[in-house]
């Protein structure tokens, strides 16, 4: 029906679906892309902060400032592992189902700080405010990644 087309093209109109389309589009591409999936393809890197800004991203979004894009990632969930790495426990290589899953967080009338609260209790994080110890169900970046973490000289774009 009409409906369900208008339904289907705002969904793949999101960030995570353009985000995905992005990164899959680049990592197949024959000269050494700025971002790709990381070996595991549970994260992405951007290896080429100049080139990810002024060739690939006005492709796909409409943003400027490399702030302005870490801004959208954190909005929608993502979190930064290393300074170029980022995760989101539904964005993964070959999983574009997984993508239906990212929310957008609401950040109207909140402080930084709640903003941050609330991005880490989404993802099943510690909190700031939490003085438990963590268990084993906290996502942290070194169990992204089976035996630590991954410098980018390691990468296998």
């Amino acid at each position: 029906t009409k409906q369900n087309k208008m339904n289907a093209k705002n969904m793949q109109l999101r960030f995570p679906f353009k985000l995905y389309a992005m990164i899959v589009s680049e990592s197949n591409s024959s000269y050494s892309p700025a971002v790709c999936w990381t070996p595991d393809g549970r994260s992405f890197v951007i290896r080429n902060k100049h080139a990810f800004m002024t060739n690939l991203v006005p492709q796909h979004f409409k943003l400027e400032k490399f702030r302005s894009f870490t801004r959208q990632l954190n909005l929608w969930g993502f979190r930064s592992l290393s300074e170029n790495r980022w995760y989101h426990r539904h964005f993964a290589r070959g999983n574009i189902g997984g993508l239906h899953y990212i929310q957008r967080i609401k950040i109207k009338g909140l402080s930084r700080y709640k903003i941050l609260e609330a991005t880490s209790k989404s993802l099943g994080m510690p909190t700031l405010s939490s003085t438990t110890k963590t268990s084993e169900k906290d996502v942290t970046s070194s169990s992204i990644v089976d035996g630590g973490v991954l410098s980018l000289e390691s990468l296998v774009c």
